[in-house]
């Protein structure tokens, strides 16, 4: 089913590292580019001369050219993930959702925020995040 940039929840985690909680701090507002792959492993075969692969690890960025986020707080956290040297603080979790309910989450590193501020314009902000570990099905 096709999906639109709200179906994605940014998330921070406002709690503790033992006792964590996670709010939601904005969502995509325009564009939403996925882009998945996967290593492939050659395997050796002397007898044909057409390669074989497996699949190896994959890999995933989730990429918001405009990322809605309402309040200044939230954007703070934003920062702070950003920022961070500690790997508990600068995870991320990305909810997918479908009518308001979550399907699937999983943790995200930001490795790209670009901002724009435009005079007389709102200010937007673009976001890239890598994905950490596998996606968690609810």
């Amino acid at each position: 089913m096709p999906r639109d940039g709200r179906d994605y929840l940014i998330k921070v985690n406002t709690g503790t590292v033992g006792v964590p909680v996670w709010t939601a701090i904005g969502y995509q507002s325009g564009s939403l580019s996925r882009d998945r792959s996967k290593d492939m492993i050659p395997l050796p075969n002397k007898v044909i001369k057409d390669k074989e692969y497996l699949g190896g690890e994959r890999d995933e960025t989730l990429a918001l050219d405009l990322l809605y986020v309402p309040d200044d707080a939230g954007y703070a956290a934003l920062e702070t993930a950003y920022e961070s040297d500690d790997p508990d603080t600068e995870k991320i979790q990305i909810c997918e959702s479908e009518d308001g309910t979550d399907l699937r989450w999983a943790y995200f590193l930001i490795s790209n925020i670009s901002e724009a501020k435009p005079r007389n314009e709102a200010a937007t902000v673009s976001v890239t995040f890598q994905r950490s570990g596998g996606w968690t099905t609810l």
